[in-house]
């Protein structure tokens, strides 16, 4: 039998206070944003543009959006899965 993984390091002081109620991750703190990891922030990408959307983190951002604007950065016959179940499952193809 494999021994016991670490536990994690803790949390304190990683924005928890920024995340969605019983969200596990933190919200990163400034400072630890993409310019600081010497990335640029991209545009949205183009409308139509996808054969399938996936949601697979329940940000506020993406559950704004809504539907509709999720499926339009797909192509017409491309399909919207939901893994966190975070929106109605009526308005997706599939989901967990």
């Amino acid at each position: 039998m494999a021994p016991p993984l670490p536990s994690p390091p803790p949390l304190e002081g990683r924005g928890q206070e920024a995340t969605q109620p019983g969200h596990p991750h933190p919200s990163p703190l400034a400072g630890e944003g993409p310019a600081e990891r010497g990335q640029e922030a991209t545009q949205p990408p183009p409308r139509g543009s996808h054969d399938a959307i996936i949601l697979a983190d329940a940000h506020r951002e993406f559950i704004a959006m809504g539907s509709a604007a999720l499926r339009a950065l797909g192509k017409p016959k491309s399909i919207l899965y939901d893994v966190k179940a975070a929106l109605p499952a009526d308005q997706v193809d599939g989901r967990l």
